[in-house]
């Protein structure tokens, strides 16, 4: 496996509605490996997607409204290209209209 390339995406959607559609479209495409949350404002997701699937991943970003910014949609044309079978992504979803105060809720795990 090659490097992790970087992404960008940016939407005004609600977050709980966007972040349902994105790991649903994530999902059908490849592996959703990790996500981090900071605060409303910010998801990261590390992804990992068959180099076949580039293709697909900006339309079905556009098409749940969380288009990627124009260099990152660039930088998965420059990948679909890629002699590996598989393409290492770490995707930062910025939520416009999200909520800088939100708490991110931690159960208690005994141990």
């Amino acid at each position: 496996m090659g490097r992790r390339s970087y992404l960008s995406a940016r939407t005004h959607e609600s977050r709980d509605v966007a972040v349902r559609h994105l790991l649903d479209a994530l999902c059908e495409l490849g592996f959703v490996l990790d996500t981090r949350s900071f605060s409303g404002l910010l998801l990261v997701l590390e992804l990992e997607l068959p180099t076949r699937s580039l293709a697909e991943l900006p339309e079905r970003l556009r098409a749940i409204r969380v288009p990627l910014e124009a260099a990152s949609e660039a930088r998965v044309h420059a990948l679909e290209a890629s002699p590996e079978e598989t393409a290492e992504l770490v995707l930062d979803v910025n939520f416009v209209d999200g909520d800088p105060d939100r708490k991110q809720v931690v159960p208690m795990v005994p141990g």
